[in-house]
């Protein structure tokens, strides 16, 4: 039996429709299929078995929280906690992601002794329709983002530490720059995000922390009579998750008004980051990663989709979230998210305003240049940089950039990945272009050399093309 969440709400705000009696998750998809949903702006969410995940294809974007699991001696109050934080976080996901419209929101449970077979590559699978049992699939070019964790003990000490995996169906998350050479030929340089699993850092918790989470769920996870932290309530039990079924009818500044259909508590819950959810992304700000990589997915399909424009201040919401994110990360141990979350607000300020624009602001090359030094062993960051750096000297004219440059830049990314095929047709492309500017190349060598050279990665391209595609 499964007793999925369900919100369904109007631009303003209100509910459209109440249904009852939703006691299957068939029925719950066959439900979201009416034409009554064909028009309007949708959210969605459910608890459901990992082995069959609610999958709300109609959504641009899925997120699937998995249920944390605690790791280490018995102990019934550290593993409660792990599952207070996973609803914690689906609460946080749901009220921060509504702002982007067409979302759903999945609580994962994963049974004991499951954890394999729950994993996030084996969620992933199921949600796209490649396993057995996937009643719905995310349809191409949707979003999905998969979120797990673990609470662990490493000697006396206490650790969070989670895992966010996202990424869109049958479509890569690539950056074109269309450069003319002196004979007005177009040549065609592409890139793509470096990372789309990001592993965090483990965070440190004391009891003090264990304890502030208890207390941010006893406080959050309640259901009350009006929208003030005063009003009585009752408390959503973590040890009958299957009975936790209510639809959303309104929100309201930080609140959301919740009916019950599975005979459990209707009234309200406070969901913001003006209350216990502002500690909670202190503590973990990865929910701030998630916010933000939400708002870049959400952008990306809209603007592959006739959904486009995407929802009003979408990439300063996506900033806003980056912001919080840098202040409670530590910049050394979350070097790969925060590189992460940099190029994916460079690539949606290249994507918003133009290469143009964004160069000339200087947003998108300082942000691609930061997340390469941050992940320095990494060939789509440099690569990455790369494209912002060829823009900057072939058409700006940037003083502060060589031909050189863009060349090890190339040649370093391929000493790192020598099969990456994206920075091998960028190289060619680079020599390509720089072959119609005659003796002296910028490069300083002669056409000969240059030809030489060219016809080199050719040949590499030649030979990699007989063996299987890779990601590249």
């Amino acid at each position: 039996m499964q007793f999925p969440i369900l919100v369904h709400l109007s631009e303003d705000g209100r509910l459209i429709e109440r249904w009852r009696g939703i006691d299957h998750l068939e029925e719950l998809q066959n439900w979201l299929d009416s034409s009554f949903f064909l028009d309007t702006p949708a959210y969605a969410g459910a608890v459901t078995s990992c082995f069959e995940p609610f999958v709300y294809d109609r959504a641009d974007i899925n997120t699937a929280i998995l249920q944390f699991k605690y790791e280490g001696r018995p102990d019934k109050k550290l593993s409660e906690t792990a599952v207070q934080l996973s609803l914690l976080i689906q609460l946080d996901a749901l009220f921060s992601q509504v702002k982007y419209r067409s979302i759903g929101v999945t609580y994962l449970i994963v049974p004991s002794g499951d954890e394999d077979e729950c994993s996030p590559e084996r969620t992933i699978d199921r949600m796209f329709g490649t396993l057995p049992r996937s009643q719905r699939q995310i349809k191409p070019g949707k979003a999905l983002i998969v979120m797990d964790g673990r609470i662990f003990e490493k000697g006396n000490e206490i650790f969070v530490q989670t895992d966010i995996r996202f990424l869109r169906r049958s479509i890569g998350e690539w950056l074109k720059l269309n450069i003319k050479d002196k004979e007005n030929q177009i040549h065609v340089f592409e890139a793509q995000l470096p990372v789309q699993t990001v592993s965090f850092a483990p965070r440190y918790l004391d009891k003090k922390d264990i304890k502030e989470i208890q207390d941010i769920y006893l406080q959050n996870a309640v259901v009350r009579r009006s929208p003030n932290t005063s009003s009585q309530g009752e408390l959503i039990r973590v040890n009958n998750l299957y009975d936790f079924a209510y639809f959303v009818t309104e929100i309201k500044e930080g609140w959301m008004r919740i009916e019950s259909f599975t005979g459990g508590p209707s009234g309200w819950v406070h969901a913001d980051l003006g209350s216990g959810f502002g500690k909670l992304r202190e503590k973990i700000p990865e929910l701030d990663f998630l916010e933000a990589t939400a708002g870049y997915l959400k952008y990306r399909v809209s603007r592959d989709s006739s959904s486009f424009p995407p929802a009003n201040n979408i990439i300063i919401d996506v900033n806003a979230a980056l912001n919080r994110f840098v202040e409670n990360a530590d910049p050394r141990r979350d070097a790969i998210p925060l590189a992460a979350l940099r190029t994916m607000v460079g690539t949606l300020n290249v994507l918003d305003m133009g290469f143009e624009r964004g160069m000339k602001n200087g947003a998108v090359g300082v942000l691609f240049t930061q997340a390469a030094e941050m992940i320095p062993y990494n060939a789509d960051a440099l690569n990455l940089k790369a494209l912002s750096d060829l823009y900057g000297y072939f058409v700006q004219k940037a003083p502060n950039i060589t031909a050189k440059n863009i060349m090890d830049q190339l040649l370093t990314a391929l000493s790192i990945e020598p099969a990456n095929r994206l920075v091998l047709r960028n190289l060619e492309n680079f020599f390509a272009l720089l072959h119609t500017y005659g003796d002296p190349s910028p490069l300083e060598i002669s056409q000969k050399e240059l030809t030489k050279r060219l016809q080199a990665v050719r040949d590499v391209l030649a030979a990699l093309s007989s063996r299987p595609q890779s990601s590249n």
